[in-house]
């Protein structure tokens, strides 16, 4: 009985003290690449710019990859883009690694997006423990909806300042 006590004072605590809690502040990175004819591709890297700090990662490239013209860099309001074309042999990416160097020092995820000449595309969340995404060959539908769904989930159950605290600027 006391330990239930106990509990609900906890709890009430906990919400009755959340209007000074803030939760931070979910800004991904997004990389987006478009085959455009075999083996060469248009990339599309935006990355958060917070209080002026832009994100400290670095793409690299596999090896094999040269850019075809050099990087264009832009900022915009809280996002740095960088556009790439890239050459990546007869052979494409499918199957090779492109490093997010500098990652796994923040809590950032990077959503990456790969589009195939044929029309088929892949999704990949990569996570700051593992700071890499292998391009597969190809993604089936049911894998691109498991994938939004786990990160959902893991979200929603140890997310939980996103759930009870808000943020008293936003509407």
């Amino acid at each position: 009985m006391f330990t239930r006590l106990l509990l609900l004072c906890i709890l009430l605590g906990a919400l009755l003290h959340g209007s000074i809690a803030q939760a931070h502040e979910s800004r991904p990175a997004y990389l987006e690449i478009n085959e455009t004819v075999p083996g060469r591709y248009k990339m599309l890297w935006r990355t958060p710019i917070n209080a002026g700090m832009q994100l400290p990662v670095v793409l690299k490239l596999p090896d094999d990859v040269r850019n075809i013209v050099p990087p264009s860099v832009k900022e915009f309001a809280g996002q740095l883009l960088e556009r790439r074309l890239i050459d990546a042999g007869k052979n494409g990416l499918g199957g090779k690694r492109i490093e997010l160097i500098g990652l796994q020092a923040t809590i950032t995820d990077v959503l990456v997006r790969v589009q195939a000449l044929d029309g088929t595309h892949t999704t990949t969340l990569v996570h700051p423990s593992q700071p890499w995404v292998e391009i597969p060959i190809s993604q089936s539908f049911a894998s691109i909806a498991g994938t939004y769904l786990v990160q959902g989930t893991e979200h929603i159950l140890f997310g939980l300042d996103h759930l009870l605290f808000r943020d008293p600027n936003y509407c």
